[in-house]
Parts: structure tokens; sequence; C-alpha cells
């Protein structure tokens, strides 16, 4: 894991992924340069990152949008902003939840992003909303949100525990700027 084909390969990843979504990734950048084999295991999340995307896009990318928000409202919560805009969600309900309008989002979008909110404050409102997921997506719904919302938080946070996090920003939504309303 340490060979210099090795960082080659995931640097190559690292730059493509910076280049598709214009993403600041110096940070997993230093990683692979000091610790390849941590980057690479690292890496690895992405398997069941995105577990069940496919069951309900629109909220999917709610629950992810908050689990982000809750974490960061800065260059990481636009990463959110911009895959589900390339997953071909609607600017207008991104843009509602980003607002911090839920409902704006459609039925489904803003139970998911309630959902996802409540996990990352740990709120009490968890078990309810978790049931209501249960109830209208399945048990296979509430684990890809779980996922969604668990996965969101983690690049943000290794970010910031690397001393790379940064001050709040206003997150664009198809050439729209929204000063951030946090989900967290």
């Amino acid at each position: 894991m340490e060979t210099p084909l090795v960082k080659t390969l995931l640097h190559a990843a690292i730059r493509n992924f910076e280049k598709t979504f214009h993403y600041d990734a110096t940070y997993m950048h230093e990683v692979i340069d000091h610790a390849p084999a941590a980057a690479w295991k690292f890496g690895l999340i992405q398997i069941p990152a995105y577990y069940g995307k496919s069951l309900n896009r629109d909220a999917w990318h709610a629950a992810h949008l908050a689990g982000a928000l809750s974490e960061d409202c800065g260059p990481c919560a636009q990463l959110s902003v911009d895959m589900a805009l390339r997953d071909g969600v609607d600017p207008a309900k991104l843009a509602a939840l980003v607002r911090g309008d839920a409902d704006a989002a459609g039925a489904e979008a803003a139970l998911a992003f309630r959902y996802g909110t409540a996990v990352a404050k740990n709120s009490p409102d968890v078990v309810e909303l978790s049931a209501a997921i249960r109830r209208r997506f399945g048990e296979r719904g509430l684990i890809a949100f779980a996922y969604a919302v668990t996965f969101a938080r983690v690049y943000p946070t290794l970010k910031r525990a690397l001393g790379h996090g940064q001050a709040c920003a206003k997150i664009v939504v198809d050439h729209e700027t929204i000063p951030v309303k946090l989900a967290a």
C-alpha cells in the first residue's frame, strides 16, 4: 500500500473528483502523501455510503444533505448539493432544504430531511421519524437513509479533524446563493 504507484493512483482519483465537483480535497492529498494505506482504507467507506440511493433519489439526497449540514456549512455541504444536482434532484427542492423550508421540498424529501436532522441532533424525534421512514420506505429505506446521514458526516469531520475546516459559506443552488440554515 505504500508504493509510489498506489500514491499516484490515489492522487489521480482525488484529482478527478476535485475536477468533477470543483472541490478542494487538499486534506485527502495530505493523507495520501503521509499514510496511503489509511487513505485507501478510508476510501473503502464509499462502498456502503451510497447504498439505497435508488429507492428515492430526492429523499436520499435530502437525508444526505441534512447530515452534511450538521457537520459543515461550507464546501462539504456545497458538495452534497452539487452531487444531488448531478443526480437530477430538482434545484428548487434543494434550495428549499438549504433555506430550512423542508415542506417546500415535497413530502418524501421533507420527511427524510427531518429524519436526517433529528439523527444529527440526537433528537428524541428520531424514534418517531425512524418509524415514519420505515413505514414509507421500508426497512431498506431506513438503512439507506441512515447510511446517507452517517456517511455525509464522515468527510467534513475528517477534514475538520485534520485542520482543514472552513468558515461557513453560502450555498449555491442552480446559480442562486443561499445563506445556510444549519440542520443541526
